[in-house]
């Protein structure tokens, strides 16, 4: 199991590298305006955005080397050096060296906010959520502020404390109510999703209901780690509770349907493309 689960983490750990590749950069240096920096960081940050606009990530990681000795002690190129760095050890070791040495407030709230989506992806649900909520009470009229708040709750999800959750989306709600994570904030709050893992109804007669079972996990959050993973794939899951003598069970149920047949065609199918173990149940 703890191999399996080893699998999942570093699967969900390198669509997320893939997917902040982009974001980080972009947002990172398009939010902090030229004139408010020097004549030389200006200057390398004008470099930087001329390999993103042309959306050439793999000269930039060529060419970097030449930057930083062109640009010494740019804490600019710092970031992108560990933006660009695809081993996720070796990244979060680059963001943490950034913070000891580097103490300009532009910069500290974007690798914060990536030091935490890091420990999110590795499933450290407590980790990050302080690490978000220090984003927000250190920087709270930064750009990244209502994210690291919307996060925050996020985390609390995952420990499945909806209360929490509330609490922190109702706090962002408040203080940033024009921003797009409010707008997400207020659709959770309105109950269009559930912050919390709660049993599913029992189907009604004619409708599916058969599942396919991809985990039976004694704790929550190894069920939640796999359901994390098939979510970055767009894959629907619900988690399911159930009590075996004295313990309780979190089972993965992943897709709906009407017969076994199909059923056991798309657990093949899982795991085929992504080495899950599976089975077949009926509710």
């Amino acid at each position: 199991m703890k191999k399996n689960l080893s699998k999942i983490r570093t699967s969900a750990f390198g669509a997320f590298l893939a997917f902040w590749e982009t974001r980080a950069l972009v947002l990172a240096l398009f939010i902090l305006p030229g004139a408010a920096l020097g004549a030389k960081a200006a200057h390398a940050q004008q470099e930087v955005l001329a390999y993103l606009q042309k959306g050439d990530f793999s000269a930039l990681r060529q060419n970097l080397p030449a930057l930083e000795k062109k640009y010494p002690n740019s804490a600019m190129l710092a970031y992108v050096r560990a933006v660009l760095t695809t081993d996720g050890k070796a990244a979060f070791k680059a963001y943490s060296d950034f913070t000891q040495k580097y103490h300009n407030a532009k910069w500290l709230p974007p690798v914060l906010l990536r030091m935490a989506q890091f420990h999110y992806a590795q499933g450290y649900y407590i980790s990050a959520r302080e690490e978000f909520l220090r984003i927000a009470r250190q920087f709270p009229n930064h750009v990244l502020a209502p994210e690291a708040l919307y996060n925050a709750a996020l985390c609390w999800r995952a420990m499945a404390s909806a209360d929490s959750a509330q609490k922190i989306l109702k706090l962002l709600v408040q203080k940033y109510p024009k921003n797009s994570f409010s707008e997400l904030a207020l659709k959770e709050l309105k109950g269009r999703e559930d912050f919390a893992v709660q049993k599913s109804p029992s189907p009604e007669k004619g409708t599916p209901h058969f599942f396919v079972q991809t985990g039976a996990f004694s704790s929550r959050e190894n069920a939640l780690l796999q359901q994390q993973f098939f979510e970055q794939k767009g894959i629907k899951s619900q988690i399911r509770t159930k009590r075996v003598g004295s313990r309780k069970l979190y089972l993965l149920w992943v897709g709906s349907f009407s017969n076994a047949a199909q059923a056991e065609k798309y657990g093949q199918t899982l795991q085929k493309k992504y080495k899950v173990s599976y089975r077949v149940v009926e509710q």
